[in-house]
């Protein structure tokens, strides 16, 4: 059985609610650059002593952090 939830609560969502529906999140301009970082795949290796002796996943990594 949960807790009745306060009148200060209440109004706190429902302003919360009244926000989130009054935002317009801002129009990209035209010809404005995107920040799409170049993806390399990374192998990696299974350590467990129940996988398979040549199991490995791959990941996408960006390649700064590769």
């Amino acid at each position: 059985m949960g807790r009745r939830k306060s009148a200060k609560e209440l109004e706190k969502q429902l302003q919360y609610a009244k926000a989130r529906e009054a935002y317009n999140p801002p129009l990209r301009e035209d010809g404005a650059a995107t920040r799409r970082q170049p993806k390399v795949a990374v192998k990696y290796a299974v350590l467990s002593p129940l996988a398979e002796a040549d199991a490995a996943f791959t990941i996408q990594a960006s390649q700064k952090g590769a």
